[in-house]
């Protein structure tokens, strides 16, 4: 399921969006769910933590009463999710090149000025969003669920760099780019459930294979994006290296 959230300041445009994206949502069978609806910036900013995985973005850019823009909330959310898709909301048309400035990458413009053609521009911009979702390769659209004391955290495959056994008995630790989680979990289990494009690099150890730069022979260890390195069997070296060289065959055809 990927999760929905709007912020608009005119209460009867919220509704309309949310009465609209529920409508063709059920009409569609597309699995998606309105999770959050805010008429306030701040308010959404206040709740990001909230957000938990890649979700869409019905965003104003005009707010009354604030000082923030729809841009500046656009901003706050890419810290959150990189890749979620944001769609603005607004009642001009020529604000193209501000996205430029604030680097931020939107889905569309739906403009405001007519209900029925607004409507319409709102169940396109859902078509669009499945059918990326649809033309996405698996492991970037896939999500492995990590439950963490009472809550429950979607990662994209495409951010996980490996799992490791904690010192803790029965416990996992799952890291990804830029954060970590621990979980009651069993390598060989995760390793069955996650396929191909994991491997293991030590009995404790299971890596995104995806995620490797370099393999370090003397000290037995594996350089992964973003510089983390993590232990590699001397039995699994030659297991590594040929991942390597499928990997560069891949690219290069």
């Amino acid at each position: 399921m990927i999760e929905a959230y709007i912020c608009e300041d005119n209460k009867y445009i919220l509704n309309l969006i949310k009465r609209e994206v529920e409508k063709y949502i059920l009409i569609q069978g597309y699995d998606i769910e309105i999770k959050g609806t805010y008429e306030k910036p701040e308010d959404f900013i206040n709740n990001l933590d909230t957000v938990q995985q890649r979700s869409i973005y019905f965003l104003d850019i005009d707010f009354n009463n604030s000082k923030l823009n729809g841009f500046d909330l656009g901003k706050e959310i890419r810290k959150r999710d990189s890749r979620g898709f944001i769609i603005y909301i607004t009642s001009y048309d020529n604000l193209l090149m501000e996205t430029f400035k604030y680097r931020l990458e939107a889905l569309d413009y739906i403009i405001k000025d007519n209900e029925g053609e607004f409507i319409k521009q709102i169940t396109q911009a859902i078509d669009s969003v499945e059918e990326r979702l649809i033309n996405e390769p698996a492991s970037e659209s896939k999500y492995y669920s990590v439950s963490v004391f009472d809550t429950i955290y979607k990662v994209p495959y495409n951010e996980i760099l490996y799992f490791q056994t904690s010192e803790k008995a029965h416990r996992i630790v799952l890291y990804t780019i830029d954060r970590s989680y621990e979980f009651f979990g069993k390598i060989r289990e995760i390793e069955r459930e996650l396929g191909g494009d994991f491997c293991r690099s030590h009995r404790s150890v299971l890596v995104n294979r995806k995620k490797i730069i370099s393999l370090n022979k003397k000290d037995s260890v594996l350089e992964l994006e973003t510089g983390l390195r993590c232990p590699i069997a001397r039995g699994k070296i030659k297991t590594i290296e040929n991942i390597f060289k499928i990997e560069v065959k891949y690219e290069t055809n």
